[in-house]
């Protein structure tokens, strides 16, 4: 399978982190400190959206991108792929998968990043931006996590894969991102002030 070479640091990066083997753990292995996910406090709002779109939700349609914007951090975007406008606000959730799609359990921080998430109304074909950071670890610690795909949640609505695209603008065939942990930002009607 082929790699997306990313950018020249980050593809050295991987490359040596994919030649040092090791074990991934999945949310169903066990080990002695499982890490847990941690979220800020923030308004209740932050966290959910309207009874009416609530309702709606199984008629939204979303794609899902995430660009790698270098080492360590991703741009993703949300992009309303329905026939019906759509209201968001807070934060997506990701879901990182291993080689066999296994669930990764990948800790994961929600942070007010560029700051309170905004209720954000999509009409057909807009799109909604939110910063992603992550830390990189090396494929031989077994408190590293191999994602090879991931999976974005909107809030209050179901998931989509995500397209994984590298710093040239070209979707990846094949990934892996060595992932220690994760920190997300909240969703944004632009992409000014969202990254990391």
């Amino acid at each position: 399978m082929r790699a997306l070479v990313l950018s020249t640091v980050t593809a050295a990066t991987l490359i040596l982190l994919a030649g040092c083997g090791g074990s991934n753990q999945s949310a169903g292995s066990s080990s002695s400190a499982a890490p847990t996910t941690t979220t800020t406090s923030a308004p209740a709002t932050t966290h959910t959206t309207s009874a009416s779109h609530q309702a709606g939700a199984t008629a939204a349609s979303f794609k899902a991108d995430l660009t790698v914007q270098g080492e360590g951090s991703a741009l993703l975007t949300l992009t309303n792929s329905g026939s019906q406008s759509v209201t968001i606000q807070g934060w997506p959730t990701l879901k990182f998968l291993g080689a066999n799609n296994g669930a990764l359990a990948v800790p994961e921080q929600k942070v007010e990043k560029p700051g309170a998430g905004p209720q954000v109304t999509l009409a057909p074909g807009r799109t909604a931006f939110a910063g992603i950071k992550w830390v990189l670890g090396d494929k031989a610690d077994t408190s590293t996590f191999v994602a090879t795909s991931v999976t974005v949640t909107p809030p209050n609505h179901t998931a989509v894969k995500a397209n994984l695209i590298g710093t040239d603008g070209k979707v990846a065939g094949y990934l892996e991102l060595p992932l220690k942990s994760v920190q997300v930002g909240t969703l944004q009607p632009s992409s000014q002030g969202v990254l990391f």
